[in-house]
């Protein structure tokens, strides 16, 4: 429970106090005014025994030290804990969820129940220390766990893009158009599913190689303030590129599935619902993009090797076109006039180009056989993520008239090479017949015949 009522993503300024109590060796949980209420974890049931992690200000002797975790016991066999304040919150119109606004009335909290990590600790006479001197820098270790949710979520979302695109394709292979046309077979459709799956191949790339780097750094493989700086950049730059996608994706397939597409019993309306609640969770998308932007301008003021990717051997023009344009947008942020906003452009460009990037890796360590589709696959991203922000590109001189015709032709030639092959990069996904299950298969029409006899 870290976000408050009058906070929102701001979980800095957090007013929910741990006011450490010496002769008694344990904490009071307190909600200090209204805003400070917990806003919005799914806690509402009332059956459910629950344990709880509670983002708190420790308060020792009057003075704010910072924000550490707690564990509390928010709901026993017994009940709610004494103390403790639930309101069951409105329904929400995306992913269904038990969500309340929790309030704490001095609430006891053991000293074994204080989660520090380590770095904090009461002496035998209860007086506070830490090795960890600045309050940001304790906020941020207590919050730095958010960063595996946050990929992890949106890593999550694209499971469940891949799993849409399944539905959609399997169901335009069998459902029939005007003149007796499978959808499949009009160019709308297929070039349609064929622009998602460059994404979606390309957003996943990027979250796997995120999602390694996280255990990496558990283990020590990675470590020093600059390798956490790091860490903390591709994860706030994987959760909105990778859970943008997603819903890119999954509106495509609920429109190209019609009426189909509405009904929970094909999923696809979940799936939405879950992705919305992804872009929000765990860090508001926008916000998340802003702080990376500003650290990426940061970093590149200050020379870091890492804060603008490198050129690449074996990429096409347009994959060197997103880094010119990360690379351009990180010289001009020193005098940016409209700082949120470039932020916004940088962590774009940024995250583009590590999505481009990071395929184009992918098709370089996959065998033989899938290389070059790979590939292909990889050059239809950064050229539709060109030919996406075409005004920016020409603004800056980058794409001339007969740059944007090579663009064009290399568009329609990887459309060329890559749908016969759409059954293939579809079978990647893993998934079989029937699974997920839904009403749209081979037999959709009997689906609905043996539903409405049931």
């Amino acid at each position: 429970m870290i976000t408050e009522l009058g906070y929102g993503s701001n979980v800095a300024a957090l007013r929910t106090q741990a006011i450490w109590k010496s002769e008694r060796r344990h904490f009071l949980l307190h909600t200090p005014e209204e805003i400070a209420t917990k806003f919005m974890p799914n806690v509402a049931g009332k059956d459910l025994p629950l344990l709880t992690v509670v983002a708190a200000r420790l308060i020792v002797d009057g003075e704010d030290e910072g924000v550490f975790p707690f564990v509390v016991p928010l709901r026993t066999e017994d009940g709610t804990a004494p103390g403790v304040h639930i309101l069951e919150m409105p329904d929400k119109g995306f992913a269904p969820m038990d969500n309340a606004l929790i309030r704490f009335n001095q609430v006891p909290v053991p000293e074994h129940a204080w989660l520090t990590g380590g770095t904090a600790w009461f002496d035998a006479a209860g007086r506070f220390a830490c090795s960890i001197p600045d309050l940001k820098d304790r906020f941020r270790q207590t919050v730095q766990q958010l960063r595996t949710g946050r990929v992890m979520l949106a890593a999550g979302t694209l499971a469940a893009a891949r799993a849409g695109l399944w539905l959609t394709y399997d169901y335009a292979l069998q459902r029939r158009t005007a003149g007796d046309v499978p959808m499949i077979e009009r160019d709308n459709v297929a070039l349609g599913l064929l622009s998602c799956l460059s994404r979606v191949y390309a957003a996943s790339a990027f979250g796997n190689a995120v999602r390694a780097r996280l255990p990496a750094q558990e283990e020590g493989r990675l470590t020093g303030p600059e390798e956490d700086a790091k860490t903390e950049l591709l994860c706030s730059l994987a959760k909105p590129l990778l859970s943008w996608t997603a819903r890119d994706v999954l509106q495509e397939c609920r429109e190209r599935c019609g009426a189909q597409g509405m009904f929970r019993a094909n999923r696809i309306p979940d799936y939405l619902g879950i992705t919305q609640a992804v872009i929000t969770a765990e860090g508001e998308n926008q916000v998340l993009q802003i702080s990376a932007g500003r650290s990426l301008a940061a970093r590149v003021e200050g020379e870091s090797g890492w804060a603008v990717g490198a050129d690449q051997q074996g990429t096409s023009q347009w994959h060197g076109l997103l880094r010119l344009r990360e690379r351009i947008l990180a010289e001009e942020s020193a005098h940016a006039g409209w700082a949120n906003t470039h932020a916004l452009d940088l962590a774009d460009a940024a995250a583009t180009r590590m999505a481009a990037q990071s395929l184009h890796e992918e098709a370089e360590r996959a065998p033989d056989a899938a290389r070059r589709l790979l590939h292909t696959l990889g050059v239809l991203y950064a050229a539709e993520q060109v030919r996406a922000r075409a005004g920016w590109f020409a603004a800056h001189a980058e794409l001339s008239a007969e740059r944007a015709e090579q663009l064009t032709r290399d568009i329609d030639q990887a459309h060329t090479e890559l749908l016969p092959r759409m059954p293939e990069l579809m079978g990647a996904f893993g998934f079989e017949r029937g699974s997920p299950r839904s009403l749209m298969g081979r037999n959709d029409v009997d689906e609905w015949v043996r539903l409405i006899h049931t």
